[in-house]
């Protein structure tokens, strides 16, 4: 037996040709075995199904940014209550008690967190999933999320979240209002993180910027894990004051530098590829350089390099390197501070070049 309401009406037209309704003087409609289960289904979809069911987040709480408290009798009034308040992003529902907490914020005040006892379901759901192609694997960029996936929901369905890092050993979920996190990506074994707007992928095959065999020593701001040079230009670009890598593949080990060249410009280590975030491909104009011409003093520091080009690259890619000096007959660079170095002399076997003619 089920008493009629007015919210089942629809349902009773919908059922008509199948459902015989005998009305007594108590109200009570009889319902063959089957048709019944269909009506309290159909009843229980009314009843608990404001919009869109993707939108319900059931067993959940958007904790905080109440516009106030309201009593409703299902979960569409408190949809309804919401709708017709101005300023309400979301809401709340606790149907054993008819609460209903209407919100000025999307996910409430700091997003979503499990509570059995609750439903809630922003106005706007964003039902769209992120694109998690970039997903970190052991990355670190709280809260209780039972998968990955309904801690990323939780970032969809809360305010300014830009990104998630969430451990599975624990349920632990945390969501943060910058890409990456507040200082950019660390390799942290059992985390996965995800920002929740991909970038575009990074190509660094053909990369005129990549240096071989080059090591920017020193000027780190941190060391950890990538998998690939690739993802290491990656943590770079999203690290703050990142300005060079080194990577070496053999231990997967990536530095991230704040200068360009790291502490004193390039030097050959073959284990080792080094790029800066600013390349400077452009090669200097060479109409100025000065045959058995020494640029003394003024030196950044002297290393090896394999001929005159590799020398003019070394300076490019090395912070305020303004002139080069170089001996072919022991491969000898030196990078000057200053046009000139501190002076010129002439010196058979040394070739010198001013960055700027």
């Amino acid at each position: 037996k089920a008493v009629v309401s007015t919210q089942s009406t629809g349902i009773v037209k919908w059922l008509g040709h199948y459902i015989t309704i005998h009305c007594t003087h108590k109200s009570f409609v009889r319902i063959s075995n089957t048709m019944f289960i269909i009506a309290l289904l159909s009843l229980f979809l009314l009843q608990v199904a404001p919009g869109s069911t993707e939108c319900l987040r059931h067993g959940v709480d958007f904790g905080g940014a109440d516009i106030g408290h309201r009593k409703a009798y299902s979960l569409q009034e408190c949809f309804d209550v919401c709708k017709d308040l101005s300023g309400c992003k979301s809401f709340t529902f606790r149907s054993w008690t008819n609460d209903c907490w209407p919100k000025y914020k999307r996910g409430g005040n700091s997003g979503p967190t499990l509570n059995g006892g609750l439903t809630s379901r922003n106005m706007e759901c964003g039902t769209t999933k992120s694109d998690q192609s970039c997903k970190d694997e052991n990355t670190d960029y709280a809260r209780t999320a039972h998968t990955f996936n309904q801690c990323e929901t939780f970032c969809r369905n809360t305010q300014n979240c830009e990104s998630i890092t969430f451990r599975a050993s624990d349920s632990q979920c945390w969501l943060k209002y910058r890409r990456f996190g507040a200082a950019g990506p660390t390799y942290v074994a059992g985390l996965t993180s995800l920002n929740m707007q991909c970038s575009d992928p990074i190509s660094v095959t053909d990369s005129k910027c990549a240096l071989e065999g080059v090591d920017f020593w020193g000027a780190d701001i941190m060391s950890q894990n990538a998998d690939s040079f690739g993802k290491c230009i990656h943590f770079c670009e999203h690290t703050s004051g990142c300005a060079s890598i080194t990577y070496r593949p053999s231990t997967y080990t990536c530095w991230l530098k704040n200068k360009r060249g790291g502490n004193s410009g390039p030097t050959l280590n073959g284990r080792l590829t080094s790029t800066n975030m600013d390349c400077g491909t452009t090669k200097s104009d060479q109409s100025c350089k000065d045959e058995n011409m020494d640029y003394w003093g003024a030196d950044l520091g002297g290393r090896t390099a394999h001929t005159f080009n590799q020398c003019e690259t070394f300076c490019r890619n090395t912070q305020n390197c303004e002139s080069i000096t170089f001996r072919a007959s022991d491969s000898q660079c030196w990078l000057k501070y200053r046009k000139f170095g501190a002076g010129t002399r002439r010196v058979t076997g040394l070739t010198s070049l001013n960055m700027r003619c």
